[in-house]
Formats: C-alpha cells, sequence, structure tokens
C-alpha cells in the first residue's frame, strides 16, 4: 500500500477516490491514530466551510433587470466587439503596424471618451431630476 498523502485526505473526504484507493485510505485511518486526527480534522473544517457557505448563501437585495433585447438583435456590445476585432485583424495588413497601431490607440481614447461622457450624462440626470424632462 502507498502511503497516504494530505491532499488524499481531502479527495477521500469528498468522494473522489476509486473504490480501491478509497479501501486503502478506510484501512489505513482505522490502524494510524495520527492520520485519522489529521482526517477529522480536515472534516471538521470542511463542515464548517459548508455551513459557512449554507448560512451565507441570500437572495441579492438588488433587483436585476433582464437585457431587453429585440428578438434576433445583436446587442450593441457584441457588435462593437465584432467590429473592433475585424478592424484590429485587417486594418495592419493594408496600412501598416506602426499606423495602425496610432489608430487604434486613437479609437479606444475615443470609445472610453464616449463612454465618459455617456456615463457622465447618467450621472447628471439622477443627481438633477429636473433635468431629465417630462414633469
Amino acid at each position: 500500500m502507498n502511503p497516504i498523502e494530505p491532499a488524499e485526505l481531502s479527495a477521500y473526504l469528498d468522494g473522489e477516490l476509486s473504490p480501491r484507493r478509497a479501501r486503502e485510505v478506510e484501512s489505513a485511518l482505522a490502524t494510524d491514530p495520527a492520520l485519522r486526527a489529521e482526517y477529522e480534522r480536515l472534516a471538521a473544517l470542511d463542515a464548517s466551510w459548508r455551513d459557512a457557505a449554507r448560512a451565507a448563501g441570500f437572495d441579492p437585495p438588488v433587483a436585476v433587470e433582464e437585457a431587453q433585447l429585440t428578438p434576433g438583435a445583436w446587442p450593441a456590445w457584441a457588435l462593437a466587439g465584432l467590429v473592433a476585432l475585424l478592424v484590429i485583424r485587417i486594418v495592419p495588413k493594408f496600412i501598416g503596424p506602426a499606423l495602425a497601431g496610432a489608430g487604434l490607440h486613437a479609437a479606444a481614447l475615443a470609445v472610453i471618451l464616449a463612454w465618459a461622457v455617456v456615463r457622465l450624462g447618467r450621472e447628471a440626470d439622477d443627481t438633477y431630476p429636473a433635468t431629465r424632462g417630462g414633469p
């Protein structure tokens, strides 16, 4: 019989050992008090982690809205990603890597600036409800 490794005790605890190796571990646990103590320590830790995980299982207090997508329509992020992938793969072949790199950096900066403007606009709407329009 091969010596029992600490990782094998954990695998035995989780039921991940082959039937033959599980029988060997059981035999070793019955005859070796130190190994049995280590196994019991691991089992206690495992039980406490499982209890903590069960206790922490809660529903989030914030409701998450589902995306409103038209059936068959691609989300904007997917289209943007596809376009970006095509640009990154194709443009350098036509205008050279150095110029393409500068262009891609400029495009990334434009995307970041556009995102920032939209984000700041939303925050302004949230801060000043009267700017939204309507009643």
